[in-house]
């Protein structure tokens, strides 16, 4: 048996959420495998929402993915099990960081400037309902991988 211990967040309000975003995140230096991850403010409105009633795109606040957002600390520090799958069948080809004992997805963008290599920030998905199969289904989406280079290869 194996005790892991999950970063969740308690926050009183939306506002409180974002502002532990943007002093814990944004602009930190956090490394995952070797590669920054870049994040910006702006990231907070796409990440943390999810659709509404209706089918609007964004138009509500995840509660469950934003008590998740420390747990992208912890993938750099290593301190939760993750494993990795590059969603090749995707358009987007994003690194799926998948927490399975934490029902969590975190999604990472392979990026190259001139002298470097990185990861944009894209999303966080906290499983609610259909736990087994969804978390089946990010498995088939990808191929899983244990190195990153590959991703970099294809990067823009």
């Amino acid at each position: 048996m194996k005790i892991i211990n999950l970063p969740l967040l308690n926050c009183d309000s939306e506002k409180e959420f974002k502002d532990v975003f943007e002093t814990e995140l944004v602009n930190k230096n956090l490394n995952f495998e070797g590669y920054r991850i870049l994040m910006i403010k702006d990231d907070f409105d796409h990440a943390f929402y999810e659709k509404s009633e209706g089918g609007v795109e964004k138009g509500k606040f995840g509660i469950r993915r934003a008590k998740r957002m420390m747990f992208l600390k912890s993938i750099c520090e290593k301190t939760i099990p993750f494993v990795m799958f590059w969603e090749t069948k995707r358009k987007g080809k994003e690194l799926c960081v998948l927490c399975e004992e934490a029902e969590t997805a975190i999604y990472l963008k392979a990026r190259k400037s001139k002298n470097r290599e990185f990861f944009i920030f894209k999303t966080i998905i906290a499983f609610g309902s259909k736990i087994d199969s969804r978390i089946k289904k990010q498995k088939e989406q990808g191929k899983k991988i244990t190195n990153l280079e590959v991703l970099f290869v294809e990067a823009d």
